[in-house]
């Protein structure tokens, strides 16, 4: 499958689940922003960004089973809204079999990708593609939202 039907499939369930509103059993979302298994705790690429998400939230917006695409069989696409506080930074990760991007809704957070740091405003989208290494921070006095569509194992 094409990269580019991929993407479309992605934005428009993202769309359908963001603009339907949430599900009746939506709820925040318990756990970490960052999946353990993608963690960084190699200490030469841990000490370019925290090891330890700091000031954020999680809310789960909705998520499809994508079975009715063969090649994505025992996955699904997930949608969540990210609140980074005030000074609170998400820890450094690699993205490992789940790419995803991020919107930004409000606020101005900075993605560092190595020595390189992003300065995301509302509107502007984050690819976080496998093998992608980041951390994110909010230094700035408003909270950053942030709409997260991800592709990921079934949970």
């Amino acid at each position: 499958m094409k990269q580019s039907t991929i993407t479309i499939l992605v934005f428009s369930t993202a769309a359908l689940l963001f603009l339907s509103g949430p599900p009746a059993d939506a709820h925040q979302h318990k756990k970490s922003v960052v999946p353990e298994a993608e963690t960084i705790r190699d200490a030469a690429v841990a000490h370019e960004g925290p090891t330890e998400s700091t000031n954020i939230s999680a809310e789960l917006i909705g998520a499809i089973d994508l079975k009715a695409v063969p090649e994505l069989e025992g996955k699904q696409v997930r949608v969540r809204l990210i609140i980074i506080e005030p000074g609170g930074k998400i820890a450094v990760h690699q993205h490992d079999d789940r790419p995803g991007l991020a919107q930004i809704l409000s606020g101005v957070a900075v993605e560092y990708r190595g020595k390189k740091a992003i300065h995301h405003r509302p509107g502007s989208i984050a690819f976080e593609q496998d093998g992608d290494t980041h951390w994110w921070h909010n230094p700035y006095k408003e909270e950053v939202r942030a709409l997260v569509v991800d592709i990921l194992p079934q949970e």
